[in-house]
């Protein structure tokens, strides 16, 4: 699933469609380990996916940020 994830987000990157993938963020609802993060050091790190899905950058210079 991860790998299928990534492709997608390097699809979307590449293209006029960034705002897609937000379609499939819905609030509140739970990350799933391995596909929206990684746990590194006892640290939560955010995917390129998730991070796309959430549809906007926080501009804290996250490391898989898309935008």
């Amino acid at each position: 699933m991860r790998i299928v994830a990534d492709n997608y987000v390097d699809e979307v990157k590449s293209g006029d469609r960034k705002n897609e993938a937000n379609k499939y963020y819905v609030e509140g609802q739970q990350a799933v380990e391995g596909l929206d993060y990684d746990l590194e050091n006892g640290m939560l790190v955010f995917s390129s996916w998730y991070l796309l899905k959430r549809g906007f950058c926080c501009e804290n210079q996250c490391r898989n940020c898309p935008y």
